[in-house]
Protein backbone atom coordinates (compact mmCIF):
# COMPACT_ATOMS: atom_id res chain seq x y z
CA UNK A 1 0.00 0.00 0.00
CA UNK A 2 1.23 3.49 -0.84
CA UNK A 3 -0.24 6.87 -0.09
CA UNK A 4 0.47 10.26 1.41
CA UNK A 5 0.34 10.72 5.16
CA UNK A 6 -0.30 13.97 6.97
CA UNK A 7 -1.50 15.41 10.23
CA UNK A 8 -4.89 17.04 10.64
CA UNK A 9 -4.83 20.51 12.23
CA UNK A 10 -5.45 20.23 15.95
CA UNK A 11 -5.14 16.43 16.00
CA UNK A 12 -1.44 15.58 16.34
CA UNK A 13 -2.18 12.07 17.58
CA UNK A 14 -4.17 11.14 14.45
CA UNK A 15 -2.28 10.98 11.16
CA UNK A 16 -4.32 10.36 8.01
CA UNK A 17 -3.03 8.28 5.10
CA UNK A 18 -4.79 9.29 1.88
CA UNK A 19 -4.56 8.39 -1.82
CA UNK A 20 -4.51 4.65 -1.26
CA UNK A 21 -6.15 2.28 -3.75
CA UNK A 22 -9.36 0.32 -3.28
CA UNK A 23 -7.18 -2.75 -3.85
CA UNK A 24 -5.21 -1.97 -0.69
CA UNK A 25 -6.42 -4.10 2.20
CA UNK A 26 -5.78 -2.18 5.39
CA UNK A 27 -6.38 -3.64 8.83
CA UNK A 28 -6.32 -2.22 12.31
CA UNK A 29 -2.93 -2.51 14.07
CA UNK A 30 -0.93 -2.69 10.82
CA UNK A 31 2.37 -0.82 11.06
CA UNK A 32 2.88 1.98 8.52
CA UNK A 33 6.45 2.62 7.31
CA UNK A 34 8.11 5.04 4.89
CA UNK A 35 8.40 3.81 1.33
CA UNK A 36 11.27 5.94 0.03
CA UNK A 37 11.31 6.74 -3.68
CA UNK A 38 13.58 7.20 -6.65
CA UNK A 39 13.72 10.03 -9.16
CA UNK A 40 12.51 8.84 -12.58
CA UNK A 41 14.69 11.40 -14.35
CA UNK A 42 18.01 11.30 -12.51
CA UNK A 43 17.74 7.93 -10.74
CA UNK A 44 18.69 9.63 -7.49
CA UNK A 45 17.99 7.85 -4.23
CA UNK A 46 15.26 9.24 -2.03
CA UNK A 47 16.28 11.60 0.76
CA UNK A 48 13.60 9.73 2.72
CA UNK A 49 14.80 6.16 3.36
CA UNK A 50 12.36 3.23 3.14
CA UNK A 51 11.28 1.12 6.09
CA UNK A 52 11.19 3.71 8.88
CA UNK A 53 8.18 2.98 11.15
CA UNK A 54 5.70 5.88 11.33
CA UNK A 55 2.81 4.48 13.36
CA UNK A 56 0.02 1.94 13.70
CA UNK A 57 -3.38 1.87 11.94
CA UNK A 58 -6.25 2.70 14.32
CA UNK A 59 -9.18 2.73 11.88
CA UNK A 60 -10.14 3.04 8.20
CA UNK A 61 -12.87 5.34 6.87
CA UNK A 62 -14.65 4.04 3.72
CA UNK A 63 -12.63 0.78 3.59
CA UNK A 64 -12.26 -0.84 0.18
CA UNK A 65 -12.97 2.38 -1.73
CA UNK A 66 -10.64 4.67 -3.66
CA UNK A 67 -11.48 7.38 -1.13
CA UNK A 68 -10.58 5.33 1.95
CA UNK A 69 -8.69 7.22 4.61
CA UNK A 70 -6.43 5.33 6.97
CA UNK A 71 -6.03 6.76 10.47
CA UNK A 72 -2.62 6.14 12.03
CA UNK A 73 -1.44 6.68 15.62
CA UNK A 74 2.13 7.98 15.29
CA UNK A 75 4.94 6.31 17.21
CA UNK A 76 6.49 9.75 17.92
CA UNK A 77 4.80 12.43 20.01
CA UNK A 78 4.38 15.06 17.28
CA UNK A 79 3.53 17.75 19.82
CA UNK A 80 7.06 17.50 21.23
CA UNK A 81 8.93 17.23 17.93
CA UNK A 82 10.81 20.30 16.69
CA UNK A 83 13.34 18.84 14.28
CA UNK A 84 13.99 15.42 12.78
CA UNK A 85 17.15 14.37 10.98
CA UNK A 86 17.72 11.00 9.35
CA UNK A 87 21.29 9.80 8.86
CA UNK A 88 21.53 7.04 6.30
CA UNK A 89 25.28 6.52 5.85
CA UNK A 90 28.58 8.10 6.90
CA UNK A 91 30.00 10.92 4.81
CA UNK A 92 32.73 9.58 2.51
CA UNK A 93 34.95 12.57 3.28
CA UNK A 94 34.93 12.15 7.07
CA UNK A 95 38.01 10.61 8.73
Amino acid sequence: MKGIIGVEAGRPTDLVLSFTSSKDIVERNQVVVTSGSQSKVDRLPSPYPPGIPIGRVTRVDDPGSDSQQVHVAPFADLRRLDLVEVLTKPDATSP
